[in-house]
């Protein structure tokens, strides 16, 4: 499989220089770094015939990615399940946060301090009531019905399920490794 990484620095005026170059190499993905793109920008403006496209655009100066993906690759857009209230907006929050906090470190000025110290309150104040919020709509999907309510409390955990046997037992004070002698244990009524 073939990759190509370009940072463009502004793709929509070099796209046609672009075509010739992904043409010639025929990557299986390309990946481009600095689109510059904003949501104005259509799809079909910076297509590749036998691509799909998945991007993610700038929302201040700079920045945007695209991924191209040849067509016959199976590929999807996977959200993270790891803090599933986390949308784009607390991202871009964030991301100003970030800049107000780096514009602060460089001129060392108290008004951009403050600055900081105001947009990052307000950011852990975003952070908490989507959490609320996301919670609240999970657990009120639940009704009365308490299996529903457990398997959403053990989906918030974020921990692997294990079937793996473990390692040891104890069982009266005596330690068990004999995996066979585990699972006849597991098969016996609770003492």
């Amino acid at each position: 499989m073939g990759f190509l990484h370009v940072n463009t620095r502004s793709v929509l005026p070099k796209i046609d220089q672009l075509k010739v170059w992904v043409h010639s190499s025929n990557p299986d993905v390309l990946v481009i770094t600095e689109t510059w793109l904003r949501k104005s920008v259509l799809n079909t403006d910076v297509n590749l015939s036998g691509y799909n496209l998945f991007r993610q655009d700038r929302s201040s100066k700079g920045g945007g990615v695209a991924i191209f993906t040849k067509e016959h690759l199976q590929c999807s857009v996977v959200s993270t399940k790891f803090s599933p209230w986390f949308d784009r907006d607390l991202a871009e929050l964030l991301h100003l946060k970030n800049s107000i906090w780096r514009k602060a470190r460089h001129t060392l000025t108290q008004a951009d301090w403050l600055s900081f110290r105001q947009m990052r309150n307000t950011c852990t104040q975003a952070i908490r009531k989507a959490k609320v919020s996301y919670f609240k709509e999970q657990f009120s999907l639940c009704g009365s019905n308490p299996k529903k309510f457990w398997k959403t409390v053990k989906d918030q955990e974020n921990k692997p399920s294990s079937t793996q046997l473990p390692m040891s037992l104890n069982v009266d004070d005596v330690v068990v490794t004999d995996k066979e002698h585990m699972a006849e244990l597991f098969k016996s009524p609770l003492h």
